[in-house]
């Protein structure tokens, strides 16, 4: 299996065309470390993250980014750290997926026109911080997908006309409810909000 792996990373150094890289970390740091020395040189357009060793690790991702100048589109698990990323890295980014806290800090000054990010309750995660953050995008936000109400309570209730005071110009919106049986009367609440402040 090690045989293996080693192979991967000594192929991928030669892919020099690769545009489109999904690395599902999985056996720790060091693996992570591998990938980001062996797409050092690649100019990908496309990465995804799906999994990562030490969701805090902010100084493991800014290295990983640090290399890829023509990145438009990123996506990192919804988990993972609150930290900043420098503002000098991934300047063309255009499509984001990961939680609130980091879109916050993440979205502003860059062109961003695809979002989908995991709200919360509480923190930089919550709606009445990350939505005005989303609008300074230098481009036009036109797609937006948002998960994880359940956990915004009354809150979410309001989340409609939020989004459409904000992001007015939005062209496709997702947005995902979990609930169980004793949630009714917030499903309700956003159902009866979201007739009232249609965005289009």
């Amino acid at each position: 299996m090690e045989d293996l792996y080693n192979l991967s990373i000594q192929s991928l150094i030669l892919m020099t065309n690769l545009k489109t890289l999904e690395v599902d970390v999985r056996h720790g740091k060091a693996e992570l470390e591998d990938y980001t020395k062996a797409i050092a040189k690649l100019q990908l357009v496309s990465l995804s993250l799906p999994r990562l060793f030490n969701p805090d690790d902010q100084a493991m991702l800014t290295t990983l980014l640090s290399s890829q100048h023509q990145l438009q589109q990123l996506s990192i698990p919804e988990d993972y750290g609150t930290g900043e990323i420098p503002h000098s890295l991934v300047r063309h980014l255009r499509s984001f997926s990961g939680n609130g806290q980091v879109a916050r800090r993440f979205v502003p000054g860059r062109p961003f026109e695809d979002i989908s990010v995991r709200l919360s309750s509480q923190g930089e995660g919550h709606p009445s911080l990350v939505f005005p953050a989303l609008a300074q995008s230098t481009s036009i936000v036109r797609r937006l997908s948002i998960t994880n109400l359940t956990m915004l309570g009354g809150v979410a209730t309001d989340l409609m006309f939020d989004i459409a005071k904000h992001l007015p110009a939005l062209e496709s919106l997702r947005v995902t409810v979990y609930f169980h049986s004793d949630h009714g009367p917030f499903v309700t609440g956003f159902l009866q909000n979201v007739s009232a402040h249609p965005i289009l």
